[in-house]
């Protein structure tokens, strides 16, 4: 195919009809010849700016004629141009600009795009058109690319389609064939640049000698102004989603055009096809992905459509040289995914070959791309007529958009007030569809707030006379302050899990009084940021840094509770370590915010580390040890019970399976790695106590497969030095059932604490076998000099006190020990119990957040606040269980009666009747509040009905607030009396001038009879 036709035949036009408009805008005239001159002299700056085949341009302009030239000039000198639509939040297009990794960066003026990332960039308004330069156009490879679109993308980041030459090329000539342009000879282009779709609108008619009818900034969002710019027209093509159409019909249609109606983006609701066939001239349902070239299938409306009510409306037959296959599993009947064939599947995603397996593939060998497996459903009928059916994965369309629901899960929980979102498409009262957000958002627990108060009295009363004593750890037993050695060795196994990593940063969730803190940073960490509920544990945890390192920019101390550490850090860490906090969290939901914090402030591929979480399931062994501590004759079990319930009271205790369960909700955690405390000390926090490390968006670890699996009781003898048997072994193995000598077989010292007391003296240890004299410790000493990783996790029933051992090779891991460990989450649902609520004033602040970073079409309508998730047996997020909430809905039909107040009292209960909010602030955008475009046509008619005069949709884009609408009616109510005082002015010179010239012309006729 040669390369794009499209070129060649602007430049023929402007020979052939020079004077025929290729553009019209704001009343004005684009000829064919102006316009190939523009494309000359832009094509020449590009070119001058080192611009040329495979570069990529940034296109940041308003809409104007000039933008279209811009584009045909990238094309023109073999580039791909990226389209950055004003229309986008700057945030958005900056990200998009660096992910395109763009050459150059075409932008109106100074003002615009200044920090969008670009190799060069140029101005408009510093391009000369002097002059009238010919149009050179060469010849490139076709499959050069022509532009990359980003759509919205499933992991939180945009992805770039790459539209080749001769896709963009196939697809003006395919559409052609459908519509017969020549037919209707114009167009009206009103999408948004940043949705592929407008590359038919600005380009199908400059191919066809035709007419591209323009539409501004401001008339693409308003149904009036677009119906302004067409009515009267004698045949126009238009091009819009169903709720573009909804806006126009609701609006009263076009008058006096015979109206081309193409529509898509979405599915086509059989009720609004049914008007678009009446009042159309002809009528076009399309579908295709932004993967192949814009559309791919068509089906013209026909009365048939209508026959029965309940049939939706099809989308029809692949264009021509578009082929299809349906992919079904072996032996399904009914629906299967839509797999699009032919010369319109494009390049794949920019730099993204991760993307494109699965999705992209070629009929040749090492052949460009021709497939394209949609992710779509769909049925055929028995015509080959095909039926839409949905959606294989979460990815939606609404207005026309693709949107992928994670990428605003993604920006809502990088917001500090969120813990937990889901988003998904939902369907109001009157059948229209709406994103609808539902978020888990934290309120600070009064037990949060006790345990604060507890941690202050503890630390101001323990003061200042010891390490132990400064800490606030107290025993379990006897309520006394832990000794100075165990607490030094408990800081020491941590910061030893930690360094394991080899963090250059680490966040310190719960740091106290510093003492990891001390360590990390005496080891070489180049950033500690330490946080605490307890202001007397920062005031301590300065001073003690302070003592140790100074004032240095390596460490920083800030006292906010843990979940809204995200307010007040900045990520991000290498590592966030959680050590010895959890068991003062109140609940597990509050657990899950403040992991899902943690995580949001660590790197990719960074850990988290959860260290002493006690074990529930050891409660009944620690009280027995307890009770047999405080009588004196040994008989404990009237106490046990007692104990159990006093032991931890007011603490999250969760046993290893449990906080698995709890972790496996949080997205980015490819991995949790659950071992016993680390340490010497034979104490609570290393008998009762584990640590977790959650790898985050991958795990480093190499699986390692285990076939030997051993029983201490059966396989390791019971005479002898262990050393030796280990000789014996492979190189990964598992030991199960091994009597641990921290739990098992302990004399108790009464009187005294009972795990305080316990040593590693024969006197203390009722020897198991000649073998049970080794720790744990010692195997993980072994396992080191070894080269070998050692975990160990408690067997089940974990009351039976004995442990299991895993051996594999270093950064290895076995999958077999550690679904053992963790199957009891299989089953486990969590409670789904879920109460919600509405609450618009914090609507206002996630609009307001998400328009910084979001385009106006990700923007969710309606905002629901959920006290927990509702989540599967397997601890994802229940999307179905979502659609049970009955959300209150948008009203467009309740009518108020307005209050004879102020204008701006009047607008707002507009406003609170539209929206249903409650006093409404007045500074605040219609849109943030949770207006969209429909509802800004519903609220036009009202004002225009109730003020009398003539407000326009288009006007309301611009006077958002309460405030800037009631001075616009104002203003247009004081044009009114301004012109009816006029017309009355002027019909009083009018009747006295009428009477003047009466009189004239009676006296002239009494001077004529006299005469």
């Amino acid at each position: 195919m040669a390369d794009l036709n499209l070129l060649r035949k602007i430049q023929e036009f402007s020979w052939r009809t020079p004077d025929h408009p290729a553009i019209e805008f704001h009343g004005e005239v684009t000829t064919y010849e102006d316009l190939a001159a523009r494309v000359a002299a832009i094509s020449k700056h590009f070119l001058a700016a080192g611009i040329y085949v495979g570069s990529r341009v940034g296109i940041h302009l308003r809409r104007s004629p000039d933008m279209v030239a811009a584009i045909l000039a990238a094309l023109n000198v073999g580039a791909a141009f990226v389209p950055l639509p004003l229309d986008s939040p700057k945030a958005r297009n900056r990200l998009v600009a660096e992910l395109a990794d763009l050459n150059l960066l075409i932008v109106d003026d100074e003002l615009h795009g200044s920090d969008f990332p670009a190799r060069n960039r140029m101005w408009l308004n510093e391009i000369g058109f002097a002059g009238n330069p010919i149009l050179p156009v060469a010849a490139f490879d076709e499959q050069e690319l022509a532009y990359i679109i980003f759509t919205s993308g499933s992991t939180g980041q945009p992805k770039g389609v790459m539209v080749r030459r001769c896709n963009l090329d196939y697809f003006l000539d395919a559409i052609d064939r459908v519509v017969d342009f020549r037919r209707w000879n114009r167009i009206l282009a009103a999408t948004t640049f940043g949705f592929d779709i407008s590359v038919l609108e600005l380009l199908l008619p400059l191919a066809n000698g035709g007419t591209l009818i323009l539409a501004d900034d401001h008339q693409s969002r308003s149904s009036d102004a677009l119906i302004k710019l067409v009515e009267g027209r004698e045949r126009c093509l238009i091009q819009a989603t169903p709720t573009m159409w909804r806006m126009i019909v609701s609006s009263g249609w076009i008058p006096d055009c015979n109206v081309g109606a193409l529509c898509g983006g979405e599915v086509l609701p059989t009720q609004l096809a049914r008007e678009l066939f009446d009042r159309s001239r002809a009528a076009w349902n399309l579908y295709g992905p932004t993967e192949t070239t814009i559309w791919s299938f068509y089906h013209c409306l026909s009365e048939a459509d209508f026959e029965d009510p309940g049939k939706a409306v099809p989308i029809g037959y692949p264009l021509p040289g578009t082929s299809y296959a349906i992919e079904k599993a072996d032996g399904e009947l009914g629906d299967g995914e839509l797999r699009i064939d032919g010369p319109g599947v494009s390049g794949g995603y920019f730099r993204r070959p991760d993307l494109n397996e699965g999705k992209f593939t070629s009929a040749l060998e090492n052949g460009p791309f021709d497939r394209f497996m949609t992710g779509d459903l769909v049925v055929e009928r028995n015509d080959g007529c095909l039926m839409y059916v949905g959606r294989k994965d979460r990815q939606v369309k609404l207005n026309g958009f693709r949107i992928e629901p994670g990428e605003i899960e993604r920006a809502l929980d990088r917001l500090p007030f969120v813990e937990q979102s889901a988003v998904k498409l939902t369907e109001t009262r009157s059948s229209e569809k709406c994103l609808t957000a539902f978020i888990v958002a934290p309120q600070l627990d009064e037990r949060v707030e006790s345990w604060g108060a507890v941690w202050d009295a503890a630390y101001d009363l323990h003061g200042q006379t010891s390490i132990a004593e400064g800490t606030g750890y107290t025993s379990t037993f006897t309520g006394k302050p832990i000794g100075e050695t165990q607490i030094k060795a408990w800081a020491q196994a941590t910061a030893d899990r930690v360094l394991g990593f080899s963090p250059g940063s680490v966040l310190d969730i719960g740091c106290g009084v510093g003492l990891l803190g001390e360590r990390l940073l005496r080891e070489g960490l180049v950033k500690y940021q330490g946080c605490d509920l307890s202001s007397a544990a920062v005031a301590a945890a300065q001073k003690r840094l302070a003592q140790q390192f100074g004032q240095s920019p390596r460490w920083q101390l800030s006292c906010v509770p843990a979940n809204e550490i995200r307010s007040a850090v900045s990520g991000p860490f290498d590592l966030v370590l959680l050590n010895s906090v959890v068991q003062y969290f109140p609940d597990e939901d509050y657990l899950a915010a403040v992991l899902q914090q943690a995580i949001a402030l660590c790197r990719h591929g960074g850990k988290i580390v959860v260290g002493d979480i006690p074990a529930a399931s050891m409660k009944p062994v620690m009280a027995r040890i307890a009770a047999e501590a405080a009588t004196n004759d040994g008989s404990a079990d009237a106490d046990v019970e007692q104990w159990i319930k006093t032991i931890g009271r007011g603490e999250l205790w969760l046993d290893p399976a449990d906080f698995a369960r709890i972790t496996q909700s949080q997205r980015r955690v490819a991995a949790t790695d659950l071992d016993l405390r680390l340490g010497e000390s034979d104490d609570e926090m290393t008998r009762f106590r584990y640590d977790a490390v959650l790898h985050l968006d991958s795990d480093e670890r190499t699986p390692c497969h285990v076939a030997a699996v051993y029983d201490f009781e059966k396989d390791v003898p019971k005479a002898g030095d262990l050393s030796e048997w280990l000789k014996t072994v492979p190189d990964a193995f598992i030991l199960r059932q091994i009597p641990n000598p921290r739990v098992l077989g302990r004399t108790v010292q009464r009187q005294h604490d009972p795990i305080a007391s316990v040593g590693r003296d024969e006197a203390q240890v009722l020897p198991l076998t000649s073998m049970s004299d080794l720790t744990l410790e010692d195997f993980r000493r072994w396992g080191t000099a070894n080269r070998r990783a050692v975990r160990i996790m408690w067997s089940e029933p974990i009351t039976k006190g004995s442990v299991d051992l895993c051996v594999t090779p270093v950064d290895s891991f076995s999958s077999l020990f550690e679904r053992r460990h963790l199957s009891r989450i299989l089953g486990h649902q969590m409670p789904q119990s879920v109460s919600w609520s509405i609450n618009r004033q914090r609507d206002y602040k996630v609009r307001k957040l998400l328009a910084e970073i979001l385009p106006h079409y990700m923007i969710p309508s309606q905002f629901v606040y959920l006290s927990k998730m509702p989540l599967t047996y397997n601890g994802k997020v229940d999307y179905k269980a979502l659609q049970t909430v009955d959300l209150p809905q948008f009203s467009q039909e309740r009518e108020i009666e307005l209050p004879d107040g102020s204008n701006r009292d009047r607008i707002a209960a507009m406003w609170s009747a539209l929206l249903s909010i409650d006093k409404p602030p007045v500074d605040l955008s219609f849109f943030l509040a949770g207006g969209s475009s429909i509802l800004t046509v519903e609220l036009a008619r009202r004002l225009s009905s109730a003020y009398g005069v003539e407000v326009n949709v288009v006007d309301l884009f611009v006077h958002t607030t309460i405030i800037g609408q009631a001075e616009h009616v104002e203003r247009l109510l004081n044009n009114r009396s301004a012109e009816r005082t006029e017309r009355a002015n002027n019909k009083i010179i009018d009747a006295a001038s009428r009477r003047h010239n009466a009189a004239l012309a009676r006296r002239s006729a009494r001077v004529s009879l006299r005469e």
